[in-house]
């Protein structure tokens, strides 16, 4: 499925996803469905840059859709929010929090148990 659903989030989520592999974006897809209970094309996803004009195009963005919650994986999707992996914030008014992307979990058990445990207050919040 397509992990791009621009202009809306119909499932009250709006991811920023560092982008990765194509595994990376299986482990995702799996976690959207299984963990939050959303359909990938259901959220919108956007694709955080190292670029100040890419921050304001993600907080129009967010401001036009108005989602319910927030998740950010990876790096710079965190950097965007300010925030330490698990730690709920706020971006535009609405609740925020950055998670471990698929790619940093690898084998570290602590980070794949603290990644599903921020999805799981992800889908009680949407």
């Amino acid at each position: 499925p397509t992990l791009c659903a621009q202009g809306g989030a119909p499932s009250g989520m709006a991811l920023l996803y560092d982008g990765g592999t194509a595994a990376d974006l299986a482990v995702l897809t799996n976690m959207l469905v299984r963990v939050v209970g959303v359909e990938p094309t259901d959220v919108l996803t956007l694709h955080p840059r190292a670029c100040a004009a890419c921050d304001d195009a993600i907080r129009a963005q967010v401001e036009a859709a108005r989602p319910r919650v927030i998740l950010a994986l990876g790096r710079l999707s965190g950097a965007l929010l300010g925030s330490e992996p698990g730690r709920w914030t706020q971006l535009l008014g609405t609740p925020a929090v950055a998670t471990w992307h698929p790619a940093e979990q690898g084998g570290d058990a602590q980070r794949k148990r603290a990644a599903f445990e921020v999805l799981k207050q992800v889908a009680a919040r949407r």
